[in-house]
């Protein structure tokens, strides 16, 4: 009672699973099975893993999160809010209980037999590995027909259909004075002797498992394709515009077109199953169903702001991003003064990031007039020398590139996972300046690698010198809600919307158009539009504004910050991952340069731009930073990642992933 009365008041989130409530993880396949021979036979966890691993045959599961259904044959599919289960299996480093999200793990059939990649498993280190897919969302559902049980925080129940929800906040704790999660108590040297012994015991245990498993199993883990089941599904239209062939991005103003009807109906799979239409925010934006027409629905614009509309029938759902903006004259006046201060902040980062540029080209030319002084007298077979050591390093990134997939990078075919669990985690690790006020300045690079060399103030240069806020600083929405902390490394220091137009995309065009717009090139500022409509900036210097009906004239002219951000609102409102997916030029992954960007089209879609790059001067591999916008709008930030490099991302053609999204290879 008294460290209650004390302790610090906490609201933790939970599961929702039907009726009951799951507080640190549920799934189904591997894990279950597991749990029902120790019940059963009575063995310890470990010895029922060990044994379920000899002859254990992955499932074919079906999966929706975020609005995506994916089909899946895997070794278990769990829903997690919590990071560890099964005696210390660290099944999902970066799910937190208090960031209001569930995290969905499938840990993929991989290319060996399972138990040579269950030691990544227990460790931890599957995260970004090429057969686990890690999925951040409020709601998931998971369906295995081919195994009739599930387990909700270790209890077995019937049934092959989970679905959960994340209930923000609904747990009420208590948590004593100077006690965070997880609790880490310092070890004594007794503690640590016993440790190292229980650790090596474990992996030379695993070790052996694994060879037993090779001999006895290699081939154990195939199965059978069977047809992939047909889901029920749900046709959204307007004006016989087909959803989501169109755009999803819906813009309503508090004054004039302040509503959207459409109509959606089951498609044939669904045998006429009811359409239900939800808003995520009513006091933004509500949704009605009409009487005399259950397939009709309007959205209905209430105050300025941002929300989603979901459209569900079944397994399957639609999303309508809505952005609500209030054009009366009350709310135009208090945007104005609301830009006019942002106009102020944005000339305060430009005057910060010339400064930035300007140091750095001092620094460099210093350096370059002191190796001048101390070899002003090379000689031309210097310079030979110089030339041939270059293309010895050119060989060596050649011969290096053409080793077996995996050679170089431990874990990507299951037999690096075994090397890691038994000798120790191999990987460089990260300084963080925390002085730092640039990407270049605070993040480090790994050892054994530089920068790569750009030229001063050229474009690759321009994302290196953007001011970022101090160490530690939150992202926020564009609401001033908080997001979770666990995704990002650093936060750039632009000001926020009100509205929720600045997302995934938007972002990366921002960077580029803030680019030239600095160096006075607004010719080369323009975009396209959803509706392949180019929206040049040079049109707004002259005058012109885009309207519903086309370009009008008669606007200011000029370049004042004030008509760039009116020209940047009107992107971000009418361009999308899907209009810049088609508007970008493809290239190769060996071409890839700072401000270069990773983008996939599609509904929920995600651009990421490269902030920064690195190589290694050995063996030529490349590294780079990404930073991003995303859904709903929020502050621009450099991402964390799984690698053991973190946070940079090694450079490879494959998929790819981080806490927040998963990119295909390509």
């Amino acid at each position: 009672i008294d460290a209650i009365v004390r302790a610090k008041e906490s609201n933790l989130d939970y599961i929702q699973v039907g009726k009951r409530r799951c507080l640190n993880a549920c799934g189904t396949g591997l894990d279950v099975e597991v749990l029902r021979l120790t019940d059963q036979k009575n063995y310890t966890y470990v010895g029922s893993l060990s044994k379920t691993l000899m002859n254990f045959k992955p499932y074919k599961v079906r999966v929706e999160a975020c609005g995506k259904k994916t089909e899946y044959e895997c070794v278990t599919a769990i829903l997690c809010n919590g990071t560890q289960y099964g005696g210390g299996m660290k099944v999902c480093p970066p799910a937190k209980i208090d960031d209001g999200l569930l995290d969905l793990m499938i840990l993929e059939k991989p290319k060996v037999p399972a138990l040579f990649v269950m030691p990544s498993f227990v460790r931890g280190k599957h995260i970004g590995k090429y057969y686990c897919t890690h999925v951040p969302c409020e709601t998931a559902t998971i369906i295995n027909e081919a195994f009739p049980y599930i387990q909700i925080d270790g209890e077995i129940y019937e049934g092959n259909k989970l679905e959960g929800r994340i209930v923000r906040g609904g747990l009420k704790t208590f948590l004593p004075e100077k006690t965070s999660y997880p609790n880490k108590t310092p070890l004594t040297k007794h503690h640590k002797k016993e440790a190292f012994y229980m650790k090596s015991s474990k992996r030379i245990i695993l070790a052996v498992m694994a060879f037993a498993a090779l001999t006895q199993a290699a081939f154990s883990m195939g199965s059978k394709d069977s047809s992939k089941p047909k889901l029920k599904g749900v046709q959204v239209s307007k004006d016989g515009q087909i959803y989501p062939k169109g755009t999803s991005y819906i813009t309503l103003n508090l004054s004039g077109e302040n509503s959207f009807t459409f109509s959606a109906t089951s498609d044939p799979a669904a045998n006429g199953t009811p359409v239900k239409a939800t808003s995520a925010n009513p006091s933004v934006a509500q949704v009605t169903q009409s009487s005399s027409n259950p397939s009709q629905f309007t959205i209905k614009a209430l105050k300025q702001g941002g929300t989603y509309v979901e459209v569900k029938c079944d397994y399957y759902k639609f999303i309508f991003s809505i952005t609500v903006n209030d054009t009366s004259a009350a709310g135009i006046a208090q945007a104005k003064s609301e830009q006019q201060k942002k106009d102020a902040e944005l000339l305060e980062i430009q005057r910060r990031a010339e400064a930035n540029s300007r140091a750095s080209q001092q620094s460099q030319s210093a350096t370059s007039s002191s190796s001048a002084s101390q070899s002003a007298d090379q000689s031309a077979g210097s310079q030979s020398a110089s030339s041939q050591t270059s293309s010895s390093q050119t060989a060596s990134s050649q011969s290096s590139s053409s080793q077996p997939a995996g050679s170089q990078s431990p874990g990507n075919d299951g037999w690096g996972d075994i090397w890691d669990f038994i000798f120790g985690p191999q990987g460089p690790s990260v300084e963080i300046n925390k002085s730092g006020m640039t990407v270049e300045t605070r993040i480090g690079v790994p050892e054994g690698y530089e920068r790569v060399s750009v030229k001063a103030g050229s474009y690759e240069d321009f994302y290196r010198k953007l001011p970022l806020k101090p160490d530690g600083s939150p992202v926020y929405y564009y609401n001033g809600k908080l997001k979770s902390q666990s995704f990002h490394i650093a936060v750039y220091d632009f000001p926020q919307l009100s509205e929720d137009i600045l997302q995934c995309a938007d972002a990366c065009m921002k960077m580029r158009a803030e680019y030239y717009y600095a160096r006075g090139e607004y010719s080369k500022i323009g975009f396209d539009s959803e509706g392949g409509v180019y929206m040049p900036f040079s049109k707004y210097v002259d005058g012109y504004r885009l309207t519903g009906s086309g370009w009008k004239a008669g606007y200011a002219k000029g370049a004042t910050r004030e008509i760039f951000d009116q020209y940047l609102r009107i992107v971000y409102s009418y361009a999308s991952t899907r209009s810049m997916a088609k508007e970008i030029k493809p290239i190769s992954i060996s071409d890839l340069r700072i401000g270069d960007v990773f983008v996939q089209s599609g509904n929920p879609g995600h651009a990421v731009f490269v902030t920064d790059m690195a190589v290694n001067k050995k063996t030529g591999k490349k590294i780079m930073l990404l930073g991003q916008g995303y859904m709903p709008a929020q502050d621009i930030h450099v991402i964390e990642s799984f690698e053991s490099i973190s946070p940079w991302f090694f450079v490879e053609d494959k998929e790819f992933s981080y806490a927040e999204y998963i990119f295909p290879k390509g």
